[in-house]
């Protein structure tokens, strides 16, 4: 299991394994979102997200793009995590809250993935980025 640490990772939307990354996040932080969002099944371990669950970056972290991929400093952990490309895409898309079906719909479309390896991936990415604390699954 990932812990937290203040060290950089890399989370990847092909293997949504982390790894180790030498860059941290500079740049302003992230505009606040206009409401706040009713957080379900915060913290729960149990809770598996599906096509249905509407998700949405997290208040308590700060994102900035570098070149092709998005840094993403964990206020509450200190940790530093990276997405690339597809990862990034999906990062840009959580800016406000949409179902994980939305966010399928959009990568297939603009890579032109097969929708049953993209939903995998997805719904893959979008559980370790709660399990990181960064994004939340709201109603």
């Amino acid at each position: 299991m990932l812990k937290h640490r203040p060290v950089a990772r890399n989370l990847r939307l092909d293997s949504a394994i982390p790894n180790e990354v030498q860059r941290a996040a500079r740049g302003p932080p992230a505009a606040p979102r206009g409401e706040a969002y009713r957080t379900v099944k915060s913290g729960d371990p149990q809770f598996l997200a599906d096509l249905s669950t509407r998700v949405v970056a997290a208040p308590d972290q700060v994102s900035t793009r570098l070149d092709d991929e998005i840094v993403i400093l964990s206020l509450r952990s200190g940790g530093y995590f990276s997405l690339e490309k597809v990862g990034a895409r999906i990062w840009e898309l959580i800016g406000e809250p949409r179902l994980i079906a939305e966010l399928r719909d959009a990568i297939v479309e603009q890579y032109g993935a097969a929708p049953e390896v993209v939903t995998d991936d997805v719904l893959e990415l979008c559980q370790h980025l709660a399990e990181l604390g960064l994004v939340d699954f709201v109603e």
